[in-house]
């Protein structure tokens, strides 16, 4: 019995020092290591909760401000067309032969040349504007009337046929599609040029000589139906004169079925050579930057002044060089006016911005300056044409008055070459914005 009571002793004290070894817990500790727990899974929750708000305010912030650019885009491809009252050259019967026309449609009245109508409600603005639409070839198609409004919070864009032929999304009917939603300030403001504090020249350069503007005109001919221009001097100089253009107006002189005309390209002074590849080609900006190309128009009291707007034709414009001498699509060539009287002299200039073309890579492009002329009037054709001190410049600082078009006078209007406009739309509360002073430089041109 002592032996068994030995044991038992033994076995019992055996255990209770195995679980003196192994420690435990006390309530106390048990609840103390709870409560800390808790702490760090709410501090855990509550920053995977900041964390998640942040990211989802965040992504709504990035899509608002993304549909605003990309919304701003269009809205500036739309406005930069705005006018194009260019006389362009237009399909006609095979008996007829093409022509050129002047499309007065895009003027608001016989009073206000301008090409747009803007009133304001509160922070929605009603823009509306008129342009002329060419197919890829440059053959006028139609007179459009585009209107960018906001109904509700909805942002709105129709387009009307005024003339010409009809489009699936530009018919004799304005149907309004919606662009985007959740718009919370649209406004434009007409701006007008105040000043141009810098500018780089672009043509003609003469790093050694910076005084220099002496240029040359090649004559392009023997394709397309156009004919060979006579330039004076060939060589080039600060004032050239162009000459020998063919007439239209016998219907004999039909060429391939078509009118002839003739197309010069500018280029650096020097060699005579009638290569139009040696045109300058000056490298362009797509979709940024301002430009302008300014001349001063000379009266040479001759049969220019026999030019019938609307009827012949005289306009400058670019030309892609790697393009066999295209046109860039989008951007419109500028109809000009030759002088009348003496009083009709001086300085023309145009400005635009060149758009990107549709799956054009590149954010740059090589295009020459482009002369083109075609005579359909009677003893129009002999005119002899004079254009001193070419130059084509970037706009790299610009100073506009910005005001609104109630403030201006019908007069005034036509002088707005440009419009800042103001869009923002919020996506699940959070705003986006863009913002970009739009160059129309077709705005107007009239008078």
């Amino acid at each position: 019995m002592e032996k068994i009571a030995f044991v038992y002793r033994f076995l019992n004290g055996s255990r209770r020092a195995d679980q003196d070894s192994k420690g435990g817990f006390t309530l106390m500790e048990l609840l103390v290591y709870m409560a800390i727990v808790g702490i760090v899974v709410l501090l855990a929750g509550q920053a995977f909760s900041d964390s998640t708000k942040m990211r989802v305010r965040t992504q709504s912030m990035l899509k608002a401000s993304e549909l605003a650019n990309n919304v701003g885009s269009l809205l500036r491809d739309d406005v930069a067309q705005m006018g194009a009252k260019s006389s362009k050259e237009s399909s006609g019967a095979a008996d007829v032969g093409d022509v050129f026309s002047l499309k007065s449609l895009v003027y608001n009245s016989e009073t206000d040349s301008s090409s747009y109508t803007l009133t304001s409600s509160g922070q929605y603005d009603d823009f509306k504007f008129k342009r002329v639409h060419y197919d890829e070839d440059g053959k006028y198609m139609r007179v459009e009337e585009v209107r960018w409004f906001v109904d509700g919070n909805r942002l709105m864009r129709s387009c009307k046929k005024l003339d010409g032929t009809a489009e699936e999304d530009c018919g004799d009917e304005a149907v309004a599609v919606e662009i985007a939603a959740g718009v919370d300030s649209f406004k434009v403001y007409p701006t007008l040029p105040d000043n141009d504090s810098g500018f780089v020249r672009l043509f003609p350069v003469y790093p050694s000589e910076p005084a220099k503007k002496s240029f040359r005109l090649i004559s392009y001919y023997g394709q397309n139906d156009y004919a060979r221009a006579i330039t004076n001097p060939e060589t080039g100089g600060t004032s050239v004169s162009m000459s020998g253009f063919t007439s239209n107006y016998d219907e004999d002189i039909y060429v391939s079925g078509k009118k002839v005309g003739h197309m010069l390209l500018a280029a650096d002074s020097g060699a005579a050579t009638e290569d139009w590849s040696n045109c300058k080609a000056i490298s362009f900006k797509l979709d940024s930057s301002v430009y302008e190309i300014s001349f001063k128009l000379a009266d040479n009291g001759n049969e220019s002044r026999m030019f019938v707007p609307g009827r012949d034709h005289f306009a400058v414009g670019l030309r892609m060089v790697n393009s066999n001498l295209a046109k860039i699509p989008l951007l419109n060539d500028f109809f000009i006016f030759t002088p009348e009287a003496e009083k009709g002299t001086g300085k023309r200039s145009f400005r635009f911005s060149v758009p990107k073309p549709k799956g054009f890579a590149e954010n740059t492009m090589d295009a020459c300056v482009a002369f083109t002329v075609a005579f359909f009037s009677p003893l129009a054709s002999a005119a002899n044409i004079s254009i001193s001190d070419l130059q084509v410049n970037e706009i790299t600082e610009m100073s506009y008055a910005i005001t609104h078009s109630e403030e201006l006078e019908e007069s005034a209007k036509k002088m707005v070459k440009a419009f800042k406009i103001d869009l923002v739309i919020k996506k699940n509360g959070e705003a986006g914005r863009s913002t970009a002073i739009v160059s129309a430089p077709s705005n107007g041109v009239k008078g």
